[in-house]
């Protein structure tokens, strides 16, 4: 008898036993439960961001993260679609900065070019004005010698129709014919020499 008066006491206790295990189950699933939606709710976004991120840092900068929540998480994911926004501007300004580089340095390579060439033909007025002057010089003398030579001649022939030659002048040419000749021979050496 005292076996089924133990059994009868002790039958409220092992219900409530019963009851206490079922509700510690429960509290441990639901506990679960709750810690996987949570943990999800935090490790989604941020596995998105780093998704994101590695597609921006491979060079696609059209990337935008999907900003949700107003917690710290949505505060990165704005901060980020800032920060790439901002990138992408810097990149344009880049490009066009670039761009009219390229158009100054091929304006100072047209102008460069002109300016060589410029230099080049007034060098070349230069050589050629002192090339002129180097053999306009021999040529001048030597005009000016042929000349005296011709007005010697004239005279010389005018002389010997009227027979009015000394002996001298019939012995041979004077001085001044020979070094008028010779003056002429040096000059056109000269002149020969720049050519």
């Amino acid at each position: 008898a005292a076996t089924a008066y133990e059994s009868e006491f002790f039958q409220p206790l092992k219900q409530l036993r019963m009851v206490q295990l079922f509700v510690f189950l429960v509290s441990i699933l639901l506990i679960l439960m709750l810690t996987v939606y949570i943990s999800r709710t935090i490790t989604r976004p941020i596995l998105d961001l780093r998704r994101k991120m590695d597609i921006a840092a491979g060079g696609d900068l059209d990337v935008r993260v999907d900003v949700t929540s107003g917690d710290e998480i949505g505060s990165i994911g704005t901060h980020f679609n800032k920060l790439i926004s901002r990138i992408q501007q810097q990149q344009e300004s880049l490009r066009t900065a670039n761009r009219e580089l390229l158009q100054s340095m091929d304006e100072l390579n047209r102008t460069r070019d002109r300016l060589i060439r410029e230099e080049r033909l007034s060098n070349m007025g230069r050589f050629v004005s002192r090339i002129s002057h180097h053999i306009g010089t021999p040529l001048g003398v030597a005009r000016t010698a042929a000349s005296h030579l011709k007005s010697f001649d004239e005279s010389f022939r005018i002389s010997r129709q009227t027979a009015a030659l000394d002996r001298g002048e019939m012995n041979g040419p004077p001085d001044d014919f020979t070094d008028t000749l010779d003056l002429l021979d040096q000059s056109l050496g000269n002149a020969a020499r720049l050519v």
